[in-house]
Formats: structure tokens, sequence, C-alpha cells
């Protein structure tokens, strides 16, 4: 999923909300954004976002979002993060401010699990890849295949019967 265009997209349209620059309703950012937890968090307690400069508030939690998203989360930037959080947290002492900013570590969360997974993916693909005589199996209709060590595919010999059925096949 690509996190920074929703996020970009969210924060445009609730600064449109909030500011009235145009029409643009509650519903149509529900309709638009479903149940996602940045939404819940930015129209959640609204009671508590007038009391604090919201376009501020939002500016900076975007900015947050932006510093992080995209890059690679080690041990020292996830630090990092918890600190700026932290600090953020402490400025601004708000139950609005706070469920937003942790909305977006849960973005920054997810992306980062769904890029170690298409690393181990890649990583997997890779060394099956190049392992001699790697076997394969297609789970469709039984058929397998076997991949050779010059890189040939190879498909068993299916029997034909007079009706044109396969041989064995339980399908009539």
């Amino acid at each position: 999923m690509d996190y920074q265009m929703l996020v970009k997209n969210l924060f445009n349209d609730m600064f449109v909300f909030f500011n009235g620059t145009q029409p643009l309703g509650l519903e149509a950012l529900i309709d638009v954004y479903q149940d996602e937890p940045l939404l819940m968090a930015l129209i959640g307690r609204l009671d508590e976002a007038v009391k604090v400069p919201y376009n501020d508030v939002m500016k900076e939690c975007y900015a947050f979002y932006k510093q992080y998203a995209g890059g690679d989360y080690t041990d020292e930037v996830w630090e990092q993060i918890v600190k700026d959080i932290q600090d953020f947290n402490q400025k601004w002492q708000n139950p609005w401010c706070r469920g937003i900013i942790l909305a977006l570590l849960e973005l920054l969360e997810q992306e980062d699990k769904e890029r170690q997974e298409l690393q181990s993916q890649g990583t997997l693909a890779e060394d099956a890849a190049q392992e001699p005589g790697f076997t394969e199996t297609e789970g469709q209709n039984g058929m397998e295949s076997v991949q050779e060590e010059g890189g040939e595919t190879v498909f068993p010999e299916t029997e034909y019967g007079e009706d044109g059925q396969q041989g064995g096949d339980l399908a009539a």
C-alpha cells in the first residue's frame, strides 16, 4: 500500500475540512477513507482539536511523517521516532494530537512490516532460484512441473482417453 500518498491526501483533505476553504463534508471523508485509523484520529475528539492550533499541529504531524516515511528503519531510527513522539506529546499534551501522532506511528510500523516481508520474499526467491535442481509443484489439477539444472521446466506426460478426458480424471 502507498501510505505516503494516503497520508498526503488525507492531510490535504483535513486542511480543507478544518479551514472550510471548499465545501467538504465529514460524510464524504468517511466515504473516501472509510475506517482508516488516521482519519478516525483526525475526526475523533474534535472537541480537543479546537483547543490547539490545529493547522500547526497537522503541519507538524505531517512533517514528522514525511521525515521518516519510506526510510530504512534501523534500531537507531526507531529510537529517534520514539523520542520525537515523546517530544511532540510533551509539547502539545492534548488527546487529539496524541491520537494523530500514534496513528502515524502505526502507519510507519505497517510500512516497515510490509518492506521486511517483501525483502524476505525477495531473499527467499533469490535463494530458491540459485538452488540447482530446484523442484516446484503446481497445486492446480495435480499438475507438477520440475525445473532441471539447466533451468528448463519439464511437465510430465498426460494421457487422454478416447473421450478426450484426462486419464484418472474423476470429473466426467
